[in-house]
């Protein structure tokens, strides 16, 4: 029986039980269960695509910050070098000028 029922699809199931096809009371039984089970299958199968969705928010976000720590960290080290940087820009510009 439930493999007749995995062939209708849940679509065909759900509208056949809706319109009352299902009379026989073991039949109506197994109907039931097998659309509760599809309906909890649909709920996972959601939970994950929310959770992956939320997942590559979040990736996104984290390499945001990573991004912003590291240019900071570039400033800073830029700030504290500036004199050896001159005096770099100074030789180069020396060496240049020769």
């Amino acid at each position: 029986m439930a493999d007749d029922l995995d062939d209708l699809g849940y679509a065909e199931v759900q509208h056949r039980f809706d319109r009352g096809d299902y009379i026989d009371p073991s039949e109506l039984k197994v109907v039931k269960k097998w659309l509760r089970r599809q309906e909890k299958e649909q709920e996972f199968i959601a939970a994950c695509e929310r959770a992956s969705i939320s997942s590559a928010f979040e990736a996104r976000g984290s390499a945001r910050r990573a991004n912003l720590i590291a240019f900071l960290a570039l400033l800073i080290s830029a700030i504290s070098a500036r004199e050896h940087i001159g005096d770099l820009v100074t030789s180069i510009l020396g060496y240049l000028g020769r």
